[in-house]
């Protein structure tokens, strides 16, 4: 089990909160425990390819939330002043709002006002949209996804680590994306699949010597879907970003919330003294 270490990256996980993409899996388990075989369980944050949670719902919304909630709110805004729903209109394709304000609204002037205000909001959230769409709002406004990541850097946003590829694959290049790993969904593997997927790694082909019950746990804690998948090492997390993460993985998990003081406090104890 030297493989397996304290910040060993490993690739092929299922997520529950991203279950349509291979997720990666960053142990944190202590070293000493899995090396001395003191653990049943070897636990893992879950890490997502940068270019990929982007695009994901999730990943979406919490970078374009805050443009998504002020464009609605202007369009909503509108769209009451002529007697029209906006949430309704919002799931309409771009087709059938057109038609709606156009037969709804007489003026020529009006329903440009309309139109262009769901513009705007469309340009954040297009009617029907899957992560295709999504990669194109992002490459027409990429300003949220640089600001969340600034955010992340300056630990003003909790629950999310950027990790660069290069920081636990050597042969990583400049273009390589790197990881965003949510500190708050944690995942295990079984000390036997540990051993597997070090010694020999996880794929289909292992699934043709197992058992129906093996095979149907195997695909639900690995992503097994097409031939080629696989589960295996990818790199170790290198000093000191390996105890970067822990101490923010840590920090986070730990976090207790407070409402903490306000300015009119502060402006009340001035006054005192």
């Amino acid at each position: 089990m030297d493989e397996l270490d304290q910040g060993s990256v490993l690739y092929g996980l299922r997520s529950d909160r991203y279950p349509g993409i291979p997720c990666y899996g960053i142990v944190i388990t202590a070293s000493c425990d899995i090396a001395n075989s003191k653990v049943s369980k070897i636990y893992c944050l879950i890490g997502v390819d940068a270019k990929q949670w982007f695009c994901t719902e999730y990943g979406y919304r919490q970078a374009y939330s805050q443009k998504i909630t002020s464009s609605f709110k202007d369009f909503k805004h509108i769209c009451d002043r002529f007697s029209l729903d906006a949430t309704s209109l919002s799931s309409f394709t771009t087709e059938e709002v057109h038609f709606v304000v156009q037969a709804n609204i007489s003026q020529k002037t009006d329903q440009q006002k309309i139109l262009e205000e769901y513009q705007k909001f469309s340009k954040y959230s297009p009617p029907h949209m899957n992560d295709e769409k999504r990669k194109q709002c992002i490459q027409c406004d990429p300003k949220p996804v640089i600001s969340f990541l600034k955010d992340i850097e300056k630990e003003r946003i909790f629950h999310y680590f950027y990790l660069p590829k290069s920081t636990y694959l050597k042969e990583s290049s400049e273009m390589d994306s790197g990881l965003i790993i949510d500190l708050q969904e944690i995942s295990f593997l079984s000390m036997d699949d540990a051993k597997q997927i070090v010694r020999q790694g996880i794929d289909n082909l292992l699934l043709c010597q197992q058992s129906l019950q093996t095979c149907d746990r195997l695909r639900t804690n690995f992503w097994l879907e097409n031939p080629d998948d696989f589960v295996a090492v990818e790199g170790n997390i290198i000093s000191p970003w390996r105890e970067h993460l822990m101490q923010r993985f840590s920090r986070d998990f730990s976090r207790i919330g407070l409402d903490g003081a306000t300015e009119q406090d502060y402006k009340k104890l001035a006054e005192s003294i």
